[in-house]
């Protein structure tokens, strides 16, 4: 008797046969709960009547109510409101407001990736002290602003360009592996 270990992935059989079964398994998984839904909506429709009613009435009282303005009156009943007047199609989650803003953030991650890691790296001196001592507890070899904007400039001046480098730090504390 081969005792086989069946909680590793080496277990699972990786033929194409098991593939299919298991594609098989959740096409007719995913139908029958279709089904139920159609099964669960079609139960609540025909549990829910409309009831009008004028044809519950008897004939002679049906004609006047019938003349009342409403849903069974002859003549259309207007409005003076704007109620029901047809809207523009705007988007009402927002996004289209926000289409612009959207825009500027792409371009600026774009833009951000495509200056030289030694620039995106930077920290920038966040107080007096930091400036005068570098190299000081928290500072983490910081940049001013100005040095900062004076190298990017500088880069693209000598002829740099966009190019993407998504390299990690070498010395970062975050790196994976």
């Amino acid at each position: 008797m081969v005792l086989r270990d069946t909680h590793s992935f080496k277990a699972v059989p990786r033929s194409g046969l098991f593939v299919v079964a298991i594609l098989l398994f959740w096409n007719c998984t995913a139908i029958a709960f279709v089904q139920q839904q159609q099964r669960q909506q079609q139960r609540f429709l025909s549990t829910t009547t409309s009831i009008n009613r004028v044809h519950f009435l008897p004939s002679w009282q049906s004609e006047s109510v019938s003349r009342l303005p409403g849903r069974n009156a002859k003549t259309p009943t207007t409005t003076t409101t704007r109620l029901f007047e047809k809207k523009k199609q705007v988007v009402a989650d927002g996004t289209q407001r926000g289409a612009y803003l959207l825009g500027v953030v792409l371009l600026a991650c774009l833009w951000i990736f495509s200056v030289p890691p030694e620039f995106r790296r930077a920290y920038l001196c966040g107080t007096e002290r930091c400036v005068q001592d570098r190299q000081a507890y928290l500072c983490n070899d910081c940049v001013t602003p100005e040095e900062w904007k004076r190298g990017i400039v500088e880069y693209y001046r000598n002829g740099g360009g966009v190019h993407f480098d998504f390299s990690v730090d070498p010395n970062s504390k975050l790196k994976v592996f």
